[in-house]
């Protein structure tokens, strides 16, 4: 009896003894097979164009050795009637701000959407353009409308300010962002001049799995994208006063619709006749832009855009963890983007290049591309009201 108990006690050690072997023997794989990825990833070469320094943690303060990065932004981004004691949100997203009641004193909010039109007409150089319309109403939100009671609304004692959104957006995230923007401009406890705020929406959800060639195809998109935004523009009335920003590939869509208006070409798509060539010129700010750094140089795709506006505002920010990528869009050795280094050459621009102003923006969205990042600053939003709203002319440029 005492001899089974004792054989019995044996074999379950046993048993113990091989699940505990065998347990560390896992382990010990686990611990091999991280050290060789972490080996492998080491070795692994840098992507050609990507030329930067590792970026710092999302969550620490970027620091760079640029001269303009905190005091010129601070300075550029202040009107003379924003306080310094506004805050909009946090560095976690942006904030639900919904649009004031009584859309302060003769503002209003717009969205025209181009998710509905064909990519090219029968005449691939005069697609129809005939968007959905729709007007923010408080209490009952958007409101369909149309393009003619848009244009009637236009009032020559506010600004027209249009917003483009950047890739993977979709039309409800697109509307959401657009009411959550037109608050935060308006959300500000000093007297604001009215605004008439357009968002362009445009069909830039995830189309295919394959992440590169969806930016590819989304690239593609923005050329139709900027004959429509010109189109639209051009059917102003003359004496509205407008604003263009664009965020990411929407960079891409300002910068191509300033082009067309000033008579360039797109994938051979020209605006035939000009409605209204005797507007005042707009002012626009490119936000970290998902297009080369070369663009808007003489000779160069975008070569026009500059001639069209009082002023243009372009941010960057090097340590992009998106845009540092641009370059292997379409194969190694590609340009750089203009949202991390700004424009390549300034000096190639001749007379426009008192029209540029470039801001560094990276202490205020820090390691990060999302739109919630630049729309979650302070900083940043000052500098939308600022631009968009204000108007401030072409001759005041960095000091």
């Amino acid at each position: 009896m005492s001899s089974s108990r004792t054989d019995s006690e044996g074999r379950r050690t046993v048993v113990w003894l091989a699940l505990a072997a065998a347990l560390l023997l896992l382990a010990l794989a686990g611990v091999v097979r991280a050290a060789q990825t972490a080996s492998e990833t080491s070795r692994a070469p840098a992507p050609t164009g990507a030329r930067f320094p590792a970026p710092p943690p999302a969550d620490e303060p970027v620091g760079t050795t640029d001269n303009d990065d905190e005091s010129v932004l601070t300075k550029i981004v202040r009107p003379p009637t924003v306080g310094e004691s506004e805050s909009l949100a946090t560095d976690d997203g942006p904030e639900s701000v919904e649009p004031p009641e009584g859309a302060c004193g003769g503002s209003e909010l717009w969205l025209v959407s181009t998710r509905g039109l064909p990519l090219a007409g029968d005449d691939c150089c005069a697609p129809q353009f005939a968007p959905c319309v729709f007007r923010y109403q408080c209490g009952r939100g958007f409101v369909t409308s149309t393009l003619e009671e848009l244009r009637a609304t236009d009032d020559s004692s506010r600004v027209t300010a249009i917003f483009v959104h950047g890739n993977d957006t979709t039309a409800e995230q697109a509307a959401t962002g657009g009411r959550q923007l037109y608050g935060k401009l308006l959300h500000t406890c000093c007297p604001m001049p009215p605004v008439r705020l357009v968002i362009w929406s445009w069909p830039s959800e995830t189309d295919v799995l394959c992440k590169r060639r969806d930016f590819r195809l989304k690239a593609c998109r923005t050329n139709i994208e900027g004959y429509f935004l010109a189109t639209f523009v051009d059917s102003l009335p003359p004496a509205t006063r407008v604003s263009m920003a664009g965020y990411s590939y929407g960079a891409r869509v300002v910068s191509g619709g300033l082009h067309m208006l000033a008579g360039g070409m797109l994938e051979g798509r020209v605006l035939r006749e000009r409605m209204h060539t005797d507007r005042p010129a707009p002012s626009a700010i490119l936000m970290g832009g998902a297009m080369d750094n070369d663009w808007l140089l003489p000779g160069m795709r975008h070569q026009d855009a500059m001639s069209q506006v009082q002023r243009m505002v372009v941010t960057y920010n090097r340590f992009d963890p998106v845009l540092r990528w641009y370059p292997m869009l379409w194969g190694r050795g590609g340009t750089l983007a203009l949202g991390v280094t700004g424009v390549a050459d300034p000096g190639q621009l001749g007379m426009d290049r008192n029209k540029l102003v470039e801001i560094n923006v990276a202490r205020a969205v820090h390691c990060r591309h999302g739109w919630k990042y630049y729309s979650g600053s302070p900083q940043i939003m000052a500098l939308l009201r600022r631009e968009l709203v204000y108007l401030p002319s072409a001759e005041l440029v960095a000091q």
